[in-house]
C-alpha cells in the first residue's frame, strides 16, 4: 500500500490501481503496453465483459462504472492482474 492509501496490483511491468475499484475508474500503467494494444476485462467465469484501447502516455484510465461489483481479471498484453470493482 502507498503512502496515500492507494493499493497498487503489479504484475511484472503492468500497475493497475486502484485495487478496489471504488469510484468506477482503473487505471494502467503503459510501462509495458503501447498506444492501440488491447485490454480485456474478463469475468471470473471467462467471459470478456469489456475491451478498450490503450491511448498514448504513461496510463489510461478506463471507466468501469458499467460493471457490477465483484472481481474480474484484466489482460493487457502478456499480463494479467485480478481487481475488486466495490
Amino acid at each position: 500500500e502507498s503512502p496515500t492509501g492507494v493499493v497498487f496490483t503489479s504484475v511484472g511491468s503492468l500497475q493497475v490501481y486502484p485495487n478496489p475499484v471504488v469510484n468506477g475508474t482503473l487505471r494502467i500503467s503503459n510501462s509495458v503496453l503501447k498506444a492501440g494494444d488491447k485490454v480485456l476485462i474478463y469475468s471470473l467465469s471467462g467471459s470478456v465483459v469489456a475491451v478498450y484501447e490503450v491511448t498514448a502516455g504513461s496510463e489510461t484510465a478506463i471507466n468501469i462504472s458499467q460493471l457490477a461489483s465483484g472481481v474480474y481479471v484484466v489482460k493487457a498484453g502478456a499480463y494479467a492482474a485480478k481487481v475488486v470493482v466495490k
